[in-house]
């Protein structure tokens, strides 16, 4: 914590129970939307994952290399992404048409990305979202993107709603914890040297 900003974490945490509220007010509105309890979700989350990050992205002048982007191309990992961002701007969203699409920040709303553990739930009704960070505004952009899964042992696979003898189960069945643990040796090298050893 810095020392210069006394009050720093218990604001980090205000927000963070604040942000988890709002985050489970969604994937109660999730659960309804694909004909479930809205508390279906619940016994998978009884102490969920959680990641909430600060981060800073420097302005990127001229032509940038995917070497060089702000954040390459990636869908998140868990369940739901809920962003706060400054007025910068600088994310995109690939639509299903394949093209990259801004989304502009807008004051006092939120983005939600739906991430890889959706998708699976949901048999590819709902995807997860592909986008990345390109900041060429010259200036420095902030974002608070905070980050929800299930808990660690939860098993993710298809729910009864999702799945028929039309639209069969396209996934097995896996943890998350497993899952994201794949997705974290996959982005990062120094894990993949570990998981050599």
């Amino acid at each position: 914590m810095p020392s210069s900003l006394p009050q720093f974490e218990k604001v980090a945490e205000d927000y963070h129970s604040s942000v988890l509220a709002l985050a489970r007010m969604l994937i109660g509105g999730i659960a309804l939307s694909l004909g479930l309890p809205q508390d279906y979700f619940e016994h998978l989350q009884r102490k969920p994952i959680t990641i909430q990050r600060i981060l800073r992205y420097p302005p990127q002048i001229g032509r940038v290399s995917q070497e060089e982007i702000g954040i390459g191309a990636h869908t998140d990992y868990g369940f739901l992404t809920v962003l706060s961002q400054d007025a910068v701007g600088g994310l995109q969203v690939r639509n299903r048409a394949g093209e990259w699409v801004t989304a502009p920040p807008v004051e006092g709303t939120f983005i939600v990305n739906i991430g890889d553990l959706v998708q699976t739930l949901t048999n590819d009704r709902y995807t997860s979202t592909m986008h990345r960070v390109i900041n060429t505004s010259g200036l420095e952009r902030y974002s608070i993107p905070f980050f929800i899964d299930l808990d660690f042992d939860a098993v993710v696979e298809p729910v009864p709603t999702c799945v028929s003898e039309a639209q069969p189960a396209k996934y097995e069945a896996y943890t998350c914890g497993k899952h994201k643990f794949k997705r974290f040796v996959d982005s990062y090298a120094h894990l993949q040297e570990i998981e050599k050893v």
